[in-house]
């Protein structure tokens, strides 16, 4: 009887065990683009403030030891200053212009020196573009790595579905790495994201 309790229990353990497992590599999807440097895994959250003009998109980042060590050669070899880029807006096409203008850009514990905030597309008045400076010696490896940015939703209702990107790049250098997107329907509710596991709300 003893030795079956133990068997059950030691079950109970490893199935625990896996759930908790399951549920890390659930919690981020991988990102795409094929920098070496890059942060390997991603986890959003798009908070859209239905009583209000709010918005809320916040970006987890996850370096492995082996792609933050490349970050780090690259800054230190050949003064590479990397940044993440909050784009809220399509790039690519120059589309889902201005739909939102950010009012803040707060880090929790993702290591930076600076940030700025510019116009993307469209009007200038309005700026969807956030481009945060890493601190890289300081970023941790295997360690959830947190920034938030606020924006004003623009033309609620009007403009069909739109999107925002997030890359990653370094400052002196018109290329990046795409690491996914998010999509939200007029309403600025989320639609998808792309890789499809990225965003929730």
């Amino acid at each position: 009887m003893k030795r079956k309790n133990k068997l059950i229990m030691l079950l109970a353990i490893l199935l625990l065990s896996f759930g908790g497992i399951a549920g890390i590599a659930h919690a981020f999807a991988q990102y795409h683009g094929n920098w070496w440097s890059q942060p390997v895994w991603g986890q959003h959250w798009w908070y859209n403030n239905h009583w209000s003009q709010n918005l809320v998109w916040y970006a987890d980042d996850w370096w492995t030891e082996d792609h933050l060590n490349a970050m780090i050669r690259d800054h230190a070899s050949f003064g590479l200053e990397y940044q993440l880029e909050n784009e809220a807006y399509n790039p690519g096409q120059n589309t889902s212009c201005d739909r939102l203008d950010v009012t803040g850009v707060y880090f929790e514990n993702l290591p930076v020196t600076g940030w700025s905030i510019s116009n993307g597309c469209g009007n200038s008045a309005y700026k969807e573009e956030v481009k945060v400076q890493l601190d890289e010696y300081h970023v941790q490896p295997n360690t959830r790595l947190r920034h938030k940015v606020t924006y004003k939703k623009r033309n609620v209702g009007s403009g069909g579905n739109g999107e925002v990107n997030y890359s990653f790049s370094f400052q002196t250098s018109w290329q990046d790495s795409w690491l996914g997107k998010i999509e939200y329907n007029n309403m600025f509710d989320l639609i998808g994201s792309d890789p499809p596991e990225l965003a929730s709300n």
